[in-house]
């Protein structure tokens, strides 16, 4: 075509997507006409910008996310966005047309009324126009509202038609929300009970009364342990959650509560969950953090209730313990929820996992009463099933009254009715009760409505595959099963008649099934007793299948995860990998209960996770005293100490013990400031460091155990570094230049850690091998800092950066008076930005609060270092930096001193003016009655950040017993680093 035809076609195009970028789905004949030769070249083009949906059997387009960006920045920037959207005329059917007009032109929006579908609608609508049309009114409004009835659905997917039988635990729920003891600890009820017993239906009945219409009653919160998102068990993420919802309770609060957030999720992304320094500190940042972020709203008045549900999931994790969850929400009550009621529900709470905590509130639920689990069964069965209550009360007392066992019971009999009944009760000379849901279940299985009988040959075997698809069933099941091969047709047929089973199976994505959770867990082992031979056939059908990796959907690591599980339930026990453990256990769940108490013990203690007393029995060594180890590392991460550290060991004993034990045992020592068990570790710490399997043991070198090995043994040297050049000479020459894996920012070599080791002691490697090691262009870790201190050297370009988050940014002289310059030091862009806005927040006189500091804290910036040979004393000073490493043993000599001589040492640093008000006199005392640790913890950091760690050491030494020893390593350690500038 000639150029003007081109232009013509453009115009026509640019014509059309003005108008498709106003509607939803449209007719794009009904934006251009194909039979003019023009705008058919332009439907052509527009076709290109266009997705393809059917809508009522037909054939629509919709223009695509980004093209509908791109023509309304242009419509924007040429002014005749209005206009255009006043032009649009969607179809009446065409919601997102209507909604992307209203929101475009800035018309109310009727909030009344709206259905779910409209709701996802407006919720698009407003995404496409946020370059455009900033509306965010409605935005608050409509994701509050979807939360809202995300939250509604949530809850009446787990209500009963009418709740029976629990008419009086109800009314003792409501009771304890209202209730007032007077006892300060009474704030907690314990909800138990068995799988299946009604726990989450009595829940979400009590959730929607308490919540009431147009959430206008009391604020209900709920935290479900059983998503992946509250796994790990950090507060801060169940904190943010809470905020959340509260928000949906007290939109008046939603600023702040916003606010709160975005500085907790700033926060906690530099914080460490493995090292009980920073558990302690974020516990108490996140505290500082809600009360002054919300303290225009505290305290909250009425009450406010928080259940956390399937609680039994993260109290065996090891994560979270349950003494550790109730002291913050003690602490919680404290900081502004005066009110706050708490419920713990889960199937049970293992006296080992609940030790020491104080129940005063519990409602255990068991069996419905006969009158009425009848009751209950009459509702499930319904009307069309006519079967006399004495009849139904002879299947209670021969059943009992479980609701999830009446549930089976009502299925088995909507089906077969009076003769199912009687069926039942013609069994009852050979049952017995504890089993009554596996005998419910064999009769179900066996009365498989379908006309095919291949179907029934493999849906009691499928039982054994932990997800079916028509894949596994062509593959894995057909042949066992008796089916012979099958076709990819007859697969997906048989596939199809599983999955209208609903009460059997649910589905799981696309082309894939699950067992219902408690018929697989009751029925799993009662088939593999009574099918051995096809039940290992099965077994042994899907090791072969995910060990080729042929499953389309699952990853690699998934389908080795599927294979250790069908191998550990054949003849032929295999564990997993060590590295696969921790995410094997995850995936099982609760598949892990089907387990023999020695094979969970062995999962477990390769998870790290907690064990019950009769998995612990079956413990050999040296799991068992792994174990041990691994207890005793919770106890600390939980307290901040070791309560059997002491126990110290001669070589002989430690070279015979598992080396993770050791390793964990030296670590907990340190903890606890018990010198002499962390250098009874010595020699295993570095011939384990210098093993090809080593594992790493914390996220930055210098937490690791050889250094702190090492930090301990600076007046052995001579003892010291002669098993480093034992541990030195075996490693492979090649792996010096291997990365630790410490961190994953700026990963040390092998080399450079053994370079720091000896440097560390005044000495030099014996080899040639190890170079003087050359850190990067930025300092961005403690570990890369130490390595520069003790003899590395900058790259070969010139000029390097320290991030200042490492160095004592509270410290006097830190900040300069002019902040773009410090000669032979500066500030880079970004550090004179974060300094700038520090030095305009202070204000003389004003009382700062550890939420400020965080705040105030510079994350980005940087000091930039030109020419390392420039730099003066001063200027070492201030490079020097923190010493989070040497923390441990400066609280372990804190805990041997009375309370007043740290409350002494804050009255002398109540003149710095970033000193906060939470570690002023008065209040400190008080925070160190309730919580010694981590109060400690939170002061010794903001000490050092005031570059005044060294006087708070000569202090303990000065006022406290015992203390000099510790401090004396402390003191050693200073020394080193000071040398670092001078070294040789």
């Amino acid at each position: 075509m000639s150029s003007g035809n081109d232009a013509k076609i453009e115009e026509a195009l640019q014509a059309s997507l003005a108008k498709a970028a106003m509607l939803g789905m449209f007719s794009p004949l009904e934006l251009l006409d194909a039979n003019d030769p023009i705008q058919l070249a332009a439907l052509q083009q527009l076709a290109t910008e266009c997705a393809e949906v059917l809508h009522d059997h037909q054939a629509l387009w919709q223009l695509s996310t980004d093209a509908r960006s791109r023509t309304l920045l242009q419509l924007k920037h040429y002014g005749t966005l209005a206009q255009h959207a006043r032009d649009a005329q969607p179809a009446k059917s065409d919601r997102l047309g209507h909604f992307l007009k209203k929101i475009i032109l800035g018309d109310d929006i009727t909030r009344s009324r709206l259905s779910t579908d409209d709701l996802v609608y407006l919720r698009t609508a407003l995404q496409l126009t946020v370059p455009v049309a900033e509306r965010g009114d409605v935005s608050k409004w409509v994701e509050d509202l979807v939360a809202k009835r995300d939250a509604e659905a949530a809850v009446q997917t787990l209500l009963p038609k009418k709740l029976i039988g629990r008419e009086r635990q109800l009314r003792r729920l409501r009771e304890f929300v209202y209730q007032n003891t007077g006892l300060a600890d009474d704030f907690i009820l314990w909800l138990t009970g068995v799988g299946g017993v009604g726990k989450s239906a009595l829940l979400a009945q009590f959730v929607r009364e308490l919540r009431g219409d147009e959430w206008g009653g009391v604020p209900v919160l709920t935290i479900d342990f059983d998503r992946p998102a509250f796994y790990q068990g950090r507060l801060s993420s169940i904190f943010l959650e809470m905020s959340r919802q509260l928000e949906l309770f007290r939109p008046q609060m939603s600023e702040a509560l916003s606010d709160f957030r975005e500085t907790v999720r700033r926060n906690e992304a530099k914080k460490d969950n493995t090292r009980f320094h920073d558990r302690a500190t974020s516990g108490i940042a996140l505290l500082s953090a809600w009360k002054e972020c919300v303290r225009d709203h505290l305290p909250l008045i009425g009450e406010v209730v928080v259940v956390f549900d399937t609680l039994e999931e993260v109290s065996s994790s090891g994560n979270l313990s349950l003494n550790e969850l109730a002291s913050w929400l003690h602490r919680l009550r404290a900081a502004g929820f005066p009110h706050l009621r708490s419920i713990f529900s889960g199937r049970a709470f293992y006296p080992e996992f609940s030790r020491g905590l104080p129940i005063h509130s519990q409602l255990d639920l068991g069996d419905l009463t006969a009158a009425a689990a009848v009751k209950l069964l009459q509702a499930m069965v319904g009307d069309q099933i006519s079967i006399d209550v004495g009849l139904l009360r002879s299947l209670i007392d021969m059943l009992g009254g479980n609701p999830l066992m009446l549930k089976i019971l009502a299925v088995h009999l909507r089906d077969g009715g009076r003769t199912a009944a009687h069926e039942l009760l013609a069994d009852r000379s050979n049952f017995d009760r504890q089993f009554a849901q596996t005998f419910l279940y064999k009769r179900l299985l066996g009365r498989i409505r379908t006309d095919d009988p291949d179907l029934v040959k493999v849906a009691h075997p499928g039982l054994i595959l932990r997800r079916v698809t028509p894949d596994l069933i062509q593959q894995v099941l057909a042949v066992p099963c008796g089916l012979g091969e099958v076709s990819n047709a007859r697969a997906r047929d048989l596939f199809d008649k599983l999955s209208q089973q609903v009460w059997l199976v649910q589905p799981s994505g696309e082309n894939a099934v699950l067992h219902r959770k408690d018929l697989r867990r009751l029925m799993l082992q009662a088939m593999t007793a009574t099918d051995v031979e096809r039940a290992a056939a099965v077994h042994l059908s899907a090791m072969a299948y995910y060990a080729d990796y042929l499953d389309p959907v699952l990853t690699r690591e998934q389908q080795r995860i599927e294979y250790h599980y069908h191998c550990m339930l054949t003849s032929a026990v295999e564990l997993p990998p060590p590295e696969l453990i921790p995410a094997f256990v995850r995936a099982l769940g609760d598949d892990i209960e089907t387990l023999p108490p020695a094979w969970r013990a062995s999962l477990k203690v390769g998870s790290q996770q907690k064990l019950m007393t009769a998995e612990a029995d079956t413990l050999q060594q040296p799991e068992s005293v792994r174990y041990a180890g691994d207890v005793e590392r919770r106890t600390v991460l939980e307290t901040g100490y070791a309560t059997s550290s002491k126990q110290s060991a001669s070589d002989g004993d430690m070279q015979a013990q598992d080396p993770r034990a050791v390793l964990n045992r030296a670590q907990n020592a340190f903890e606890s400031g018990e010198l002499a068990s962390v250098l009874s570790s010595a020699q295993i710490a570095i011939q384990e460091f210098g093993s090809p399997n080593r594992e790493p043991d914390s996220r930055d070198f210098t937490d690791s155990t050889v250094w702190r090995v090492a930090i301990c043994s600076l007046r052995q040297s001579n003892r010291f570094t002669s098993s480093l050049d034992r541990s030195f000479t075996r490693i492979d020459p090649k792996s010096v230049y291997q990365p630790l894996s410490f961190s994953s920012r700026d990963p040390l070599t092998l080399g450079s850690a053994y370079f720091m080791l000896y440097r560390l002691h005044g000495k030099n490697p014996p080899d040639q091998r190890v170079s003087v090691p050359q850190h990067g262009s930025t300092i961005e870790n403690v570990a890369a800092l130490r390595c520069w201190q003790l003899g590395g050297v900058m790259p070969a370009r010139s000029g390097f950066e320290v991030r200042l988050r490492l160095l004592c940014d509270l410290a006097d002289g830190f900040e300069p008076s002019n902040a773009a310059r410090l000669e032979p030091l500066s500030l880079d862009r970004a550090g004179n930005k974060e300094l700038a806005i520090r030095s305009r927040a202070h204000v003389a006189g004003l009382t700062y609060s550890l939420h400020e500091l965080n705040r105030l804290r510079p994350e980005q910036g940087c000091m930039y270092i030109e020419d390392e040979a420039s730099l003066r004393s001063e200027d070492h000073r201030k490079l020097r930096g923190l010493t989070p490493e040497i923390y441990p043993l400066v609280r372990a000599a804190a805990r041997k001193c009375a309370l007043k001589v740290l409350v002494e040492f804050s009255e002398s640093m109540a003149a710095h003016r970033y000193w906060p008000s939470e570690l002023g006199r008065v209040e400190l005392r008080k925070n160190l009655r309730e919580e010694r640790e981590r109060w400690t913890s939170a002061f010794i950091e903001v000490v050092d950040r005031h570059g005044e760690l060294l006087n708070l050491v000569n202090h303990l030494i000065e006022r406290g017993r015992g203390t000099r020893p510790l401090m004396q390593v402390v003191r050693d350690y200073d020394s080193r680093l000071k040398d670092f500038f001078n070294p040789g």
